[in-house]
């Protein structure tokens, strides 16, 4: 019914797949341990107050620094903002629906496991 070119395409294409999701695991389970040993080394510093100092290992010099994270723009957060300026719910909701409204969806053919 399909061509053997076909079946050869989606069996490597499952294999890949697969070796993906290996590599995936090995990637996830490498950076808990860099965060364990990440925060290990942290400590360390504050303890020893070296937290300002650079700290030369191989070619690169490590410092410790005091990095900010901005929160994600959710809807949740953009309702909790207005609502802080705006009384009527009703027209937070329509605002907050607008703003969904307004976002561009991309879509695009791709092949899932079902």
């Amino acid at each position: 019914m399909y061509s053997e070119e076909f079946y050869k395409d989606l069996k490597e294409f499952y294999s890949l797949e697969k070796k993906q999701n290996v590599i995936n695991e090995q990637l996830n389970n490498i950076k808990r341990e860099k965060n364990k040993v990440k925060l290990k080394i942290i400590n360390y510093m504050v303890e020893k107050d070296i937290s300002n100092k650079n700290i030369k290992i191989g070619n690169e010099n490590l410092k410790l620094l005091q990095v900010k994270q901005i929160q994600p723009l959710t809807f949740k957060f953009l309702k909790d903002c207005l609502e802080e300026c705006i009384s009527n719910e009703d027209q937070i909701d329509e605002l907050i629906s607008f703003i969904k409204s307004k976002r561009s969806i991309k879509e695009y053919l791709d092949i899932k496991k079902i």
